[in-house]
């Protein structure tokens, strides 16, 4: 527990290092992270969902003279960011392959968008670990695109959904070697690691609509330079995930501070009342994350908000390390049973979904959430 404690004050420190340039906080983890190395590598390795950054931060803290590290510790995160390195060159390499199949226009998403114009760069080498290769088409040229991927060998994959076409296909050489693989705290069998290892992954996205209908109108990412979009779509993702995408408020902090975003844009993307409450609960975990000055001023309507004060309370300080321990702490209920980690992640789902369906405040609401467990118990029981 403590080695976690430890690794969500590292984190924090390295996005508010990398976000807003303040280098006091990485100063008192010096000590602690020469005695329990071991430990914090343990947790780095196993429920990290930004290495390359962290290793970076420390890397560029030791170049300023803000904090030493051992001579293995150091060693251990060059390997890292160099195995991060590798691995973004060969994504890379296969995306500039789809765009040069492609007939059609095709725009960078997510990770590969983020790596590019976001993230900072450490001796050359990506800060920002990505599973896939995301990419967005107008709706209008998704054929002529799948038939470009069809050619270049991608299979359909089994998780492929009508608003995300995911497709793989086999890599010539490894991608993961050196780095932990994301979602890895369960045991995982080697012939799976092997295959991931040697599969490339792209998921084809034809607008911002995903499976819980955030937006009325779908608006598609036409061009790089939408940062606006961008932002408003990593927001809709992470609320597709219940907020358990620990690597989206990482993103949506340092993109906040990005030249590239401009906030008036990013309300009009989001004119959708389930949208801007999505994006204000976003900002709340953020805040609580890594500090109520990581949000900037312009975003002051936002910051008072309803979404804003529940996405603080829905979230912990280590809500970028600990997601399962997301619990929505308005609720008495919730607050004087001892729940399980299932559902404590219902009723933080149950209530973000609540916000953001404009219902009545959740405070109000607690018994549907109560009523759903129950039944599920006497099931369980009854089996």
């Amino acid at each position: 527990m403590a080695a976690v404690d430890l690794f969500a004050m590292t984190l924090r420190a390295a996005v508010r290092r990398t976000a807003l340039g303040d280098r006091s906080e990485l100063v008192p983890l010096t000590r602690r992270l020469e005695s329990e190395m071991e430990a914090f590598w343990q947790a780095f390795w196993r429920r990290n969902r930004s290495p390359l950054l962290v290793a970076s931060a420390l890397l560029s803290a030791e170049q300023d003279g803000d904090l030493p590290l051992s001579l293995e510790l150091r060693d251990r995160l060059e390997a890292v960011l160099a195995a991060g390195g590798r691995r973004y060159a060969i994504l890379k390499r296969e995306l500039d392959s789809i765009q040069d199949a492609a007939e059609v226009p095709i725009v960078p998403l997510k990770g590969m968008w983020l790596t590019e114009r976001v993230y900072p760069t450490h001796m050359s080498n990506a800060t920002r670990l990505f599973g896939d290769i995301d990419i967005g088409v107008d709706p209008a040229h998704f054929g002529t695109l799948r038939e470009s991927l069809v050619r270049l060998g991608y299979q359909v994959s089994p998780n492929s959904k009508p608003f995300e076409y995911a497709v793989h296909r086999r890599s010539a050489e490894p991608t993961w070697t050196g780095l932990p693989m994301l979602e890895s705290d369960d045991p995982v069998p080697p012939e799976l690691l092997e295959w991931g290892n040697r599969t490339l992954f792209v998921e084809v996205h034809t607008g911002s609509v995903d499976k819980m209908r955030f937006v009325k109108t779908p608006f598609v990412i036409r061009h790089e330079d939408d940062a606006a979009s961008h932002f408003v779509h990593i927001c809709l993702h992470v609320a597709c995930h219940m907020f358990r995408h620990t690597v989206g408020f990482v993103d949506a902090a340092l993109l906040l501070h990005s030249a590239l975003l401009d906030w008036s844009e990013v309300r009009a993307k989001a004119s959708d009342p389930r949208a801007m409450r999505a994006v204000s609960l976003v900002l709340g975990m953020v805040a609580k994350a890594f500090g109520e000055d990581i949000v900037p001023m312009h975003c002051a309507a936002e910051r008072v908000s309803t979404a804003f004060r529940l996405g603080s309370r829905l979230a912990g300080a280590d809500v970028a390390v600990r997601p399962m321990e997301v619990l929505w702490r308005g609720s008495r209920a919730a607050s004087s049973m001892a729940v399980t980690t299932t559902s404590r992640r219902f009723v933080a789902g149950h209530t973000a979904r609540a916000v953001l369906n404009a219902w009545s405040p959740p405070a109000t609401r607690p018994r549907r959430a109560w009523r759903w467990l129950r039944k599920r118990w006497r099931l369980r029981s009854a089996a």
